[in-house]
């Protein structure tokens, strides 16, 4: 990525699923900056912040989404420490449409098959 943006000077953007108590506290935002700042260019790089969507009614996910208020601070904390940051808005939760939703039913029949 360091080399991408060294010659491209093009803005470049993350996605980062944000799950309860594994990588949405405090501590693990400033290993993302640390992350962040190694690579340089903050002023390139971009964070989207998805909350976890868990795949209801197709398989039992052991994962569960950061809560808004959690989900806020760790945007923050990014702000405050000069990488911009946006909570994605999800959409389709409710049809199993989805970020990270739709291959739930693909994969539970892959599975299946190789059974």
């Amino acid at each position: 990525m360091k080399k991408y943006l060294s010659k491209s000077k093009r803005k470049v953007f993350i996605e980062y699923i944000l799950l309860d108590g594994v990588n949405d506290d405090l501590k693990n935002a400033r290993e993302l900056i640390n992350y962040l700042r190694s690579i340089g260019y903050p002023h390139l790089l971009h964070m989207n912040l998805i909350v976890f969507n868990p795949p209801q009614r197709i398989i039992e996910s052991p994962f569960k989404p950061s809560s808004r208020n959690q989900a806020r601070k760790f945007q923050e904390f990014l702000k405050s420490n000069g990488f911009n940051a946006t909570i994605r808005k999800s959409l389709g939760q409710d049809i199993q449409g989805a970020c990270g939703q739709l291959a739930g039913k693909s994969c539970l029949s892959a599975d299946r098959q190789i059974s």
